[in-house]
């Protein structure tokens, strides 16, 4: 499984009607480079700094004649070379560092013979992130303080297809508190709907409506007339 649009895997985010998203994956299969530190379409890189010392290793997608490998670091170059590099021809080196050079002051580049950059690699500098706050659970419908939580609860639910709650009791337990509430009695018309619980969810979207005509007969959310439309 791998992610797109996405920090974490997979994508849960909602897509308007029609809305489309694109886009390509590429699985690129090498060898004898150890851990990659950054890649592209036509090449992999992976630098380690050992105390004082650099290991470099370089690969390509395809047949690279005259690729050229550089390694700078602190306005100094301590490695450039032209090599051939191919899915069978590798390359690797290890290279002494001046005492003075950081790790985030080390640039490693592979170019084509045309001079174009075909990957590089700057390690970042090492922070102590802080950890992130463990999720928490929803409480229960009966524990939540008012109809919006529940609202929010049962979309978050849908969203993201939980495995052990279910948005209908968080939707029933805010209808009960406001029987006339519009968001709740769509979102759960629209859970009927897909359900193909077809009349049972004309009921939510027409009570969704009443309280949108209630002052206007042309409210800005039609969302429910729409529903209404397809049950």
């Amino acid at each position: 499984m791998t992610g797109v649009y996405t920090d974490n895997q997979p994508d849960f985010t909602w897509l308007a009607p029609y809305e489309e998203k694109s886009f390509n994956q590429y699985f690129m299969p090498y060898k004898d480079i150890g851990m990659v530190k950054n890649a592209s379409i036509d090449a992999a890189v992976n630098l380690e700094i050992q105390g004082k010392q650099a290991v470099v290793h370089a690969y390509a997608t395809s047949v690279r004649e005259e690729a050229r490998i550089l390694l700078t670091g602190a306005g100094r170059t301590y490695l450039d070379r032209k090599v051939k590099l191919s899915p069978t021809d590798t390359f690797k080196t290890v290279i002494e560092l001046d005492a003075d050079v950081s790790e985030e002051n080390m640039r490693l580049a592979v170019y084509a013979a045309d001079g174009s950059e075909l990957i590089s690699y700057q390690p970042k500098p090492r922070t102590l992130e802080r950890t992130p706050d463990p999720a928490t659970a929803i409480g229960a419908p009966e524990d939540l303080k008012n109809t919006e939580a529940l609202y929010l609860a049962g979309q978050h639910l849908e969203q993201y297809r939980h495995a052990t709650y279910e948005p209908e009791a968080y939707y029933l337990e805010g209808l009960r508190r406001d029987a006339g509430d519009v968001r709740l009695n769509n979102a759960y018309g629209l859970l009927l709907l897909r359900r193909g619980c077809l009349e049972q969810s004309e009921v939510y979207f027409k009570k969704a409506i009443e309280t949108l005509t209630r002052h206007n007969a042309r409210p800005y959310d039609s969302e429910p007339f729409y529903h209404l439309g397809k049950a």
